[in-house]
């Protein structure tokens, strides 16, 4: 067993920090990789080196490494040591030699997808895109979310009605995407260079919520995790499955703009370019994304925030059991704004409007998309204006809007656009309108090019592919 190691950070180059130990059980090896952008890095260590004696720190580092998801190599163990990790990663594959191979696994509040990523060869931050490949019901086809696990969830079928049952056929449809991907842009075959290096599965806001309300608790999340790793652990290197926390998506939705979008900002935001007369105004871009049950927003200046802005009111949700036109209901629809905006206006009480460049992603580009505003800039008060105008032609299901919006519904799809795109439009509208100040600038995009030259999605997986990746090159 190893008593002593040396915890390095070059504070010019944040390098990666492996830190291999042994517990007292021999038939249990942990090991744990700490990226030097890691926080407790940062907090923990204040000088360029230290060294640690874990001679007396077995025990408790250990404990740690279980209960931790975000340190350990496989992010998960048993309490008794019984299901160990596989033995630290060979040193061969940490290399800046070679190109690092991810699949980033994003558990959203109504669908689930799984993208693969690459690195370029001495990189972990120039990323390729492999594709995108969504993960469906193996009984009907439908979207699958990962609280669909539920016993008693109304959400899609599933052929077993415990959780454990329900897990496995989650699983299965993951294995199946993993296996035979197919890609969402071009209904083609994802063909990738090499076997991937890691597997990263992240629930963000429906788990998040689940947990807030009860419908799961930590030890559903644990027996799903245990899961996760037990069915990968013989195919892949390196497996993790996490819950997400707001302020991490939000990190890793930043950091994703930054590394798509950092380089164009001038273009992107021509008006904050001329006011400041160069490149310097409009450096540093702002991230502020839409999901089903959360919105997230970064940047420099405000920092990391998440608000629980969920979509998803039961009598308005099909896969609740609302009936398909519930939300055309004046009072239901008057509940979920009347809530929502309640919300909103909380939040804004609590903190200054938000100002600079922003780039807006996910549903927040659907919303503006079918509005019309989307791949140009504007302010947030002309953002406001436009959505409200789309609102209207949404609940009445008339207009010039809302029939081009229809040409993109794909015929014989269940698929709730009007509802979906309706509700989305309304939160963007009253978040803007509440909390950004009016001469915000926004540019709601979707695709960025990545390393290669070709489309990227800028989502949360980006972000997390770029931390995996930087384990792996030293």
């Amino acid at each position: 067993s190893i008593e002593r190691t040396t915890w390095h950070r070059d504070t010019a180059t944040p390098l990666p920090i492996y830190l291999y130990y042994t517990t007292c059980d021999p038939n249990a090896m942990f090991s744990l990789a700490v990226a030097a952008e890691y926080l407790l890095a940062r907090e923990r260590f204040e000088s360029s080196a230290r060294t640690v004696d874990l001679q007396s720190k077995t025990s408790s580092v250990a404990s740690t490494a279980c209960k931790s998801t975000r340190y350990t190599a496989h992010a998960a163990c048993d309490t008794d040591h019984t299901a160990p990790p596989r033995p630290p990663t060979p040193a061969s594959i940490r290399t800046a030699s070679r190109r690092i191979t991810g699949a980033v696994v994003d558990c959203g509040s109504g669908h689930t997808s799984l993208t693969f990523y690459s690195t370029t060869p001495g990189s972990a931050t120039e990323v390729v895109e492999l594709g995108r490949a969504y993960v469906k019901h193996a009984v009907d086809g439908g979207n699958l979310a990962l609280t669909d696990i539920i016993p008693g969830s109304k959400g899609r079928a599933f052929r077993g009605t415990t959780l454990a049952a329900r897990t496995a056929e989650f699983i299965a449809a993951i294995d199946q995407a993993l296996t035979t991907p197919v890609s969402v842009r071009t209904r083609k075959a994802i063909k990738l260079p090499a076997p991937v290096d890691f597997l990263y599965v992240g629930a963000t806001g429906g788990v998040r919520d689940a947990l807030a309300t009860a419908r799961m608790t930590q030890g559903d999340i644990d027996a799903t995790r245990t899961a996760f790793i037990a069915a990968f652990n013989a195919k892949v290197p390196v497996v993790k499955f996490e819950v997400l926390p707001g302020a991490d998506e939000a990190r890793w939705e930043l950091q994703g703009a930054e590394i798509i979008w950092g380089g164009a900002a001038k273009g992107m935001f021509p008006e904050s370019a001329a006011k400041g007369g160069s490149t310097e105004a409009v450096s540093t871009i702002g991230l502020f994304s839409g999901g089903g049950k959360s919105m997230q927003l970064g940047s420099a200046e405000f920092g990391l925030l998440s608000f629980p802005f969920s979509t998803f009111p039961a009598e308005l949700e099909e896969r609740q059991g609302a009936a398909p036109d519930a939300w055309l209901d004046d009072a239901k629809w008057g509940r979920f704004e009347g809530e929502l905006r309640a919300k909103v206006e909380n939040e804004a009480a609590r903190r200054d409007r938000f100002d600079g460049c922003f780039v807006a992603t996910t549903m927040n580009h659907r919303a503006a998309f079918y509005a019309g505003i989307a791949e140009q800039p504007l302010t947030a008060a002309t953002a406001v204006v436009a959505l409200k105008a789309m609102l209207p032609q949404l609940r009445s299901q008339s207009g010039e809007l809302y029939e081009e919006m229809m040409t993109h519904h794909t015929p014989g799809s269940t698929y709730p656009l009007a509802r979906i795109t309706a509700m989305h439009t309304y939160r963007l509208a009253t978040v803007l309108d509440s909390m950004f100040a009016p001469g915000a600038q926004l540019f709601f995009a979707r695709d960025g090019i990545d390393a290669a030259g070709t489309p990227i999605d800028c989502e949360w997986t980006v972000g997390a592919f770029v931390a995996e990746a930087t384990m792996f090159v030293i």
